[in-house]
């Protein structure tokens, strides 16, 4: 008899119910990884860090890379719905960029409200954009990152890339020139490239 090593869907871990092993071990074609063993164990999404004035760094892009912003309308809409969202949950919006494909915030949250905000704003800009243009289905890709802001070198550089993310795209020369964003027609900025 021959001494082969196991497949990975052979090997039964602690955490694996003896049913989705044998499972996992019919569908284990020999010297080839079973599918079944990527379902074998539940993947949970990371928690989502939140906490009362907390400062976080949001975006959200596009379904498939695709626009979420078909004209000017599109994003007065979409500063509309910010804005409102903005009053009811009492953040403090410190900056934004709209760009073509995906938006990015940095909001104060008093309260740890970052999640219920965020759905509020992308399902209501969803449903906006899917009613204006008669389309079904999802307008944003997965869920919205966010990055919990600490200190004041990382708050600098949250401030610094959204700024300046319209001129890496080539849609204008300064943070400035850009109308959908907070910095557009400062007088001066404290930072530069």
């Amino acid at each position: 008899m021959e001494n082969r090593e196991a497949t990975p869907a052979q090997r039964q871990t602690p955490d694996m119910s003896a049913d989705r092993a044998k499972f996992a071990l019919k569908l284990a074609r020999p010297g080839r990884w079973a599918p079944a063993q990527a379902y074998a164990r539940p993947v949970a999404r990371p928690l989502r860090i939140q906490v009362a004035g907390g400062t976080y760094h949001v975006t959200s892009r596009g379904n498939r890379r695709q626009a979420i912003y078909q004209d000017d309308d599109d994003r007065r809409q979409f500063l509309a719905f910010h804005d409102r969202v903005v009053q009811r949950y009492g953040w403090v919006l410190h900056a934004y960029c709209l760009m073509t494909n995906h938006f990015h915030l940095l909001v104060e949250t008093p309260e740890p409200n970052l999640s219920a905000g965020m759905q509020r704003l992308k399902s209501e800009y969803a449903t906006y954009f899917n009613d204006r243009f008669a389309l079904v289905g999802h307008l944003f890709q997965q869920r919205f990152g966010s990055s919990l802001i600490e200190g004041d070198e990382y708050y600098t550089e949250a401030l610094r890339y959204i700024a300046f993310n319209p001129v890496k795209a080539g849609l204008c020369q300064h943070p400035t020139d850009w109308p959908w964003s907070s910095f557009f027609g400062a007088k001066e900025l404290r930072f530069d490239r």
